[in-house]
């Protein structure tokens, strides 16, 4: 299964170091290259909708790692 995380922080590592051993990918879409998560899987730049629509489109399902993340971009998801 594909994994979108909304956010590239040290949940989204956690997140992803445990769903690796159960065969899960994971999608990361991060605010940059140097988040946390962003060598744990395929890492999206947020820098536009069109992003947020590939991110979208290649995650079988979509959770967010922090309370923090803008209603606008899990509406575009």
């Amino acid at each position: 299964m594909k994994i979108g995380v909304l956010g590239a922080g040290q949940l989204g590592r956690m997140l992803a170091l445990s769903a690796y051993p159960l065969g899960h990918q994971m999608r990361f879409l991060a605010l940059s290259e140097e988040d946390p998560s962003s060598l744990l899987g395929k890492t999206y730049i947020h820098n536009d909708s069109d992003v947020i629509k590939l991110f979208s489109d290649d995650s079988d399902v979509v959770t967010y790692e922090s309370e923090n993340t803008d209603v606008s971009i899990v509406k575009n998801v």
